[in-house]
């Protein structure tokens, strides 16, 4: 009996959940829609894998009681702009209009999503929230890179400058609110998720040289085992850390989704 009301209660939780992120997901296309850059590029891709963890974080945050939707909000479209850049490729071979204008709008889309952080900060008026998401920003781009373009000594040094371009956002976000010692458990929970959205096959457009190539099909081949490491890791960090237990249940259950 007890299991059944636990299980109840985990898929009231749930249910939800998945509410609050169909709720989020409208509030940004209300702001991100744009009926040229639809009608070109289509709707933007929002990662609802990592939207799951925002939420987490933002709901045991000591100050959550007094907290805006548009500090979630925000981060979602720094995640949205960094993603999108992504596919921005730089063969400028093809010169079709089409493709041409398509290129052009995928970074001004990214800048697009970009401006809309600032917009929603500007409405709480949190210049510190504003400078945290501006320097991960620059900081993720710098480790795109190295990670696309620097020289790795070894795949290690490879998945590392990976890991830092999947995490640093929650990394810095849950730093700007909590002691950063306290975030290992929160940056190897998205870096498992970060692999899954890799092993889904997010291929980004731009060309990368051969060494970097390389290493991101060994990272496609042994997905399966850095995911683990990964996992292993939020298994041994979360019970040594500060992190509210009751957020490390919710990151570790929907980590256990990731597997399944």
């Amino acid at each position: 009996m007890a299991a059944r009301t636990e299980r109840k209660g985990f898929l009231m939780e749930m249910n939800d959940l998945n509410s609050r992120i169909t709720y989020y997901k409208e509030q940004i296309s209300s702001y991100a829609y744009h009926p040229y850059l639809s009608k070109h590029i289509g709707e933007p891709a929002i990662d609802e894998r990592k939207m799951k963890t925002y939420i987490h974080l933002f709901d045991h945050l000591p100050e959550r009681k007094n907290m805006d939707d548009n500090y979630l909000l925000s981060v979602m479209f720094v995640q949205m702009a960094l993603d999108t850049h992504d596919f921005v490729t730089v063969d400028n071979s093809n010169k079709e209009v089409d493709e041409v204008r398509k290129r052009q709008l995928t970074v001004l889309a990214g800048d697009f999503y970009s401006g809309l952080y600032y917009h929603l900060l500007s409405l709480i008026n949190d210049l510190d929230f504003i400078q945290v998401l501006a320097k991960t920003i620059r900081e993720v781009n710098e480790q795109k890179v190295r990670l696309y373009y620097g020289r790795h000594d070894s795949l290690t040094s490879y998945v590392q400058t990976y890991k830092k371009v999947e995490t640093l956002l929650s990394y810095n976000v849950w730093c700007h609110f909590m002691p950063p010692g306290d975030c290992g458990a929160v940056v190897e929970s998205m870096f498992v998720k970060g692999l899954n959205n890799w092993g889904s096959g997010k291929n980004q457009a731009f060309s990368k040289p051969e060494q970097s190539k390389n290493y991101a099909y060994e990272i496609a081949d042994n997905i399966e085992k850095y995911k683990k490491e990964a996992y292993d890791s939020f298994k041994n960090l979360g019970p040594g850390s500060s992190v509210p237990e009751e957020l490390y249940r919710k990151l570790d259950e929907d980590l256990e989704q990731e597997f399944n």
